[in-house]
């Protein structure tokens, strides 16, 4: 993965092609697939990922085909519901799912890419890397900032009729970190407008926040902790205004 970053951020910064230079502003909006570790005191564990949606903006400088963006991004939160079948010992999770306003991050990237054009510049291909700060849009360090149950009548009420879940989420910083290499596919109108397609992954330095969980029965109780690590693969639509139409140099 470091390899990974090396070629990246050497791309942005080395070698030219046709100069073009401008401040421009850009849109994006699209999801990601949040990675999570469930694991019990049974020793059971689940991973997965949940989908969740993204969106923001970005204000950049194009220098030749160097780019240097920095923005703001909502990235929400949508927690699976996790069911533990006593009978089979198992964890699984379930249709439902729960998010909370409060419960996501606001995203501020520092992202450097680097443009490689084709068929009469209207086409172009963006590697870029991207260090991100994560600033938890609720945060308690003692409290929770959001829950969800299964077979469970709220606030908390727990049924001894059937198998039941009930679960606290809990942030763990006001502020993280992360990185995220992605790649970009474009499609230039007019040297003004730009419409585009980005996949990335975005891993960060901690974890963002985690669950804890009592799965209930009659004959006993089973804990268990979910944790979301911050790791995401993230699918984006975009589009991008230049300010002034780009001048190429010879």
């Amino acid at each position: 993965m470091k390899k990974v970053f090396i070629v990246l951020i050497l791309t942005a910064l080395v070698g030219t092609a046709t100069a073009q230079t401008g401040l421009y502003i850009g849109y994006e909006n699209g999801f990601k697939m949040d990675k999570f570790h469930y694991v019990n005191s049974e020793s059971k564990s689940l991973t997965g990922v949940q989908p969740v949606e993204v969106l923001g903006g970005y204000l950049g400088y194009k220098f030749d085909n160097n780019t240097l963006e920095t923005g703001f991004y909502s990235y929400g939160t949508n927690i699976p519901v996790i069911h533990y079948d006593f009978a089979a010992a198992e964890p699984s999770k379930s249709g439902g799912a729960v998010s909370g306003t409060g419960m996501g991050q606001w995203v501020i990237p520092v992202r450097i890419g680097r443009e490689f054009h084709c068929s009469k510049n209207k086409f172009f291909i963006k590697p870029e890397i991207s260090f991100n700060t994560f600033i938890a849009k609720e945060y308690s360090k003692d409290q929770p900032i959001g829950g969800w149950g299964e077979n469970i009548s709220f606030p908390g009420n727990i049924s001894t009729a059937t198998d039941s879940t009930l679960a606290d989420t809990y942030g763990t910083t006001r502020m993280n970190f992360g990185i995220e290499p992605s790649i970009l596919f474009g499609y230039r109108i007019k040297e003004k407008f730009d419409i585009s397609l980005k996949g990335s992954y975005n891993s960060c330095f901690s974890p963002l926040y985690y669950d804890r969980i009592t799965h209930y029965s009659g004959a006993e109780n089973v804990t268990a902790t979910n944790t979301f690590y911050g790791n995401a693969f993230l699918v984006q639509i975009g589009v991008k205004y230049f300010f002034a139409r780009q001048e190429k140099r010879e």
